[in-house]
């Protein structure tokens, strides 16, 4: 056993001997601190507190004894004057007796009651009386206590004689007798005493704040007495940190500054095998720092590795998806110009083609994450037709809405001018990416689209989108934005990439848009973007170009070469321009496009990049290389998005590039350009849309037709023979223009093809019907 413990163990009998005193001794290992808030601060506390307590109890009983008084003098005085006017019962006198004593300030009311307890008269607040008077011919004074007033009630005694009334005692000689003919019932305000309760509270708590200050005074000199022993520490951590390592002696090893004291030794001692171990460490400190280098070397090789695989599966899938994107979308656009078709096939490929450019907006979504990213993102600056951009997006998405029997308005606030400049492909992703979110997210209701433009006269496009969805929770309004977010749960199919939001938001600041959202869950949201957009001033050159498509060219012939891998891409190229007048030569590869064009020498060469044998890149280079082919035009086409080195070289060397798939009013505008040939148009047979989606809302009344041509429309459409029922809806608003708009909104069905759209129609007809 220590020496120190035996000293423990002999300490302990001798200190419970000592009583008192032992229990002294034993605070001595207290630190300084523990005294300080063991002595002073319960010291200051207990002061304040008392004191407090004491001073509002003092003052609240002499209050409310000065206040009593008052209130029974303030009594007093009132019996005495009101006795007469109680006893003629006379309230112009009473009033004029209440007029001084509500001018007192402590005065809450007056009230005036006869010996049958009816209030004759009451001034301020109105209290009901707590319990029922009983007459005496005593002034004795009542006193009760409420909520916030003192409540003072006096009888008013008067002197009765047999042969009258006298108003002074003592001036008859005949006997007398003391009659109560009222009560005066007089309320004091508690606020004085509430008033001077406040200030004895604040005084008090200014006391105690008074006393901590100097408390902490106190404890502030204490603890700077005590802190000396700490400087000896302080020097030697000095040496320490100049690479010494000292002890310190321990003066008082129970107290505090000395088992800190020891604990720095062991510190010291401790730091001292540390700088051995890291001396003998230090040689292989190279080795370690090698080995980790190229860990972290092979990490970044490893993520390099994965970013190009990720960019070559985009660049790829992209390539595969555009390629017959390019046939699809291309010959959608030939064939809507044929005079020949119907309205129900014209419709039908504008479905396709809308779907077409859906598809391609979805393949856009996923680059343009990438290319946003990297700042590598262009911004367009075109002329383009913003109805028919608004008109497109809300068609496309109406047919999503409708199978899921959702209710889609379009309500136009102000006229949108008929041609802008801006990006017409980023608009349009925006928007789609909107609607459909609106679509997506709505189980039942509706889905509203709302479009201005220069409400301000600021040049602003304002669209909103209001949906009666799940809505969004008010923790989620911000993560919504972020990519691969989706609001579903389990009983919600998962639909999309989960970049909507986010890629409509990045897209929005490249082309100097805001937006902004306001939801409820569970009721909707509502989704609002403001987009910059000029408008053009000459506008009948436009709608001359919107209204007119081209059938040929003026001047000699030109001879075209198409070159493309791709036979699907090859024919509609030539189905396009063969039409016009063109002579075309078409050729698989590079080698036996230069075959050709050394026969042939064309004019123009709609040329691809990827290709077998021999790409474009090399057959441009090799043309160029040509003076023969100095005046001959290529135009470069691909489906290759992502930028490299071997695109932008091919672009160089092209006189102009399109994207496939390609848009056939573009690159026309680009052949014009190139050959400096010029157009020639006529009017489409086809009579174009409205510019802008109807603003006809599905419950808009209409009249409804007789029960008996409802049963006609009902097995037509039980058959599903929608160029009868369209058949079936002119003639019915032929004999009656009454039924024009029935018949309106069953051809717009028909040509969708809703087949239950319309038997939900009939059904909710014939309901109104009966």
């Amino acid at each position: 056993m220590t020496r120190t413990a035996m000293h423990n163990n002999q300490s302990v009998p001798a200190l419970q001997k000592q009583g008192l005193a032992g229990w002294l001794t034993s605070l001595v290992p207290l630190t300084f601190r523990g005294r300080a808030m063991l002595f002073l601060f319960p010291m200051i506390v207990i002061i304040s507190m008392v004191y407090t307590f004491e001073s509002i109890s003092t003052e609240r009983k002499i209050l409310k004894s000065e206040i009593i008084k008052k209130g029974e003098t303030i009594a007093t005085i009132a019996a005495r004057n009101a006795e007469l006017s109680l006893l003629s019962e006379n309230l112009e006198q009473l009033k004029i007796t209440a007029q001084p004593l509500m001018e007192i300030k402590d005065v809450a009311f007056v009230s005036f009651l006869n010996k049958r307890s009816d209030t004759l008269l009451n001034e301020g607040k109105r209290y009901p009386l707590t319990a029922p008077l009983t007459a005496g011919t005593d002034r004795v004074i009542s006193f009760s206590e409420h909520d916030d007033v003192f409540e003072f009630i006096v009888p008013v005694i008067t002197v009765k004689a047999s042969e009258g009334f006298f108003l002074l005692e003592g001036n008859g000689v005949d006997a007398t007798v003391r009659e109560q003919i009222g009560w005066v019932r007089i309320g004091l305000s508690k606020e004085v005493m509430s008033r001077s309760e406040q200030r004895i509270i604040i005084r008090g708590s200014l006391l105690a704040v008074v006393f901590s200050v100097v408390g902490a005074l106190l404890l502030y000199l204490f603890i700077s007495l005590a802190t000396r022993p700490l400087y000896a520490l302080i020097d030697a951590v000095k040496e320490v940190r100049e690479g010494e390592h000292p002890e310190v002696d321990v003066l008082s090893p129970k107290s505090e500054i000395g088992r800190l004291t020891a604990e720095f030794n062991r510190m010291s001692r401790a730091i001292k095998e540390r700088e051995d171990e890291l001396k003998r460490h230090r040689d292989h400190l190279e080795e370690l720092v090698a080995e980790r280098t190229a860990e972290l070397t092979i990490a970044k090789e490893q993520a390099e590795s994965a970013n190009r695989a990720k960019s070559d599966f985009l660049s790829s899938m992209s390539h595969e998806l555009r390629t017959p994107l390019n046939a699809i979308l291309g010959y959608a656009q030939i064939l809507r110009l044929h005079n020949n078709l119907s309205d129900i096939q014209r419709q039908q490929l504008d479905i396709m083609r809308n779907s077409g450019e859906h598809l391609l907006t979805l393949i856009n979504d996923i680059l343009d994450v990438g290319k946003i990213e990297a700042n590598k993102m262009d911004v367009e600056d075109a002329v383009f037709d913003l109805p028919a951009l608004i008109a497109q997006v809300f068609n496309l998405t109406k047919l999503q809405a409708e199978e899921k029997e959702l209710k889609f308005y379009y309500e136009p606030e102000t006229p949108l001018p008929a041609y802008v400049r801006g990006d017409e492909r980023k608009l349009r992703q925006i928007l789609l990416n909107l609607l459909s979110n609106a679509v997506k997210y709505t189980r039942r209701g509706s889905v509203t689209m709302r479009v201005s433009y220069g409400r301000a006269g600021d040049g602003l496009f304002r669209c909103e989108v209001a949906d009666t969805g799940i809505g969004i929770p008010a923790d989620k309004l911000d993560a919504i934005f972020e990519p691969f977010t989706q609001l579903t749960n389990d009983r919600q199919a998962r639909e999309g990439t989960g970049l909507g939001l986010n890629i409509t938001k990045r897209l929005l600041t490249l082309i100097q848009g805001t937006m902004g959202v306001e939801s409820t869950h569970g009721k909707g949201s509502t989704f609002w973007l403001e987009v910059p957009l000029a408008s053009l001033l000459d506008d009948d050159i436009s709608q001359e170009k919107s209204e007119h498509h081209v059938v040929g060219y003026r001047g000699p012939r030109k001879r075209v070469l198409v070159v493309d891998d791709t036979v699907g891409n090859t024919a509609l190229l030539v189905s396009l321009l063969e039409p016009l007048g063109f002579d075309l030569d078409t050729a698989q590869n590079g080698q036996e496009a230069l075959l050709l064009a050394s026969e042939q020498r064309p004019d123009l060469v709609v040329l691809d990049l990827v290709m077998p044998e021999l790409d474009g890149l090399e057959f441009a280079t090799r043309l160029r290389q040509n003076s023969a082919f100095a005046a001959t035009k290529i135009i470069g086409a691909s489906a290759t998005v992502t930028d490299g080195a071997c695109k932008d070289a091919f672009i160089a060397a092209c006189d102009d590039f399109v994207t496939k798939p390609i848009h056939i009013d573009l690159l026309l505008e680009k052949i014009a350009g190139l050959l400096g040939i010029e157009w020639e148009t006529e009017v489409s047979a086809a009579a174009r849309d409205d510019r802008e989606p109807k603003t006809w809302k599905e419950d808009e009344p209409f009249a409804v037709p007789p029960p008996a041509e409802l049963e006609v429309l009902y097995e037509l459409a039980m058959m599903g023979d929608m160029l009868e029922i369209e058949a079936w809806a002119t003639a019915l608003e032929a004999q009656d223009t009454t039924y024009r708009c029935f018949a309106d909104r069953l051809r717009e069905l028909a040509k969708a093809f809703k087949a239950k759209a319309i038997l939900a129609l009939v059904e909710q007809c014939r309901g109104a019907a009966t």
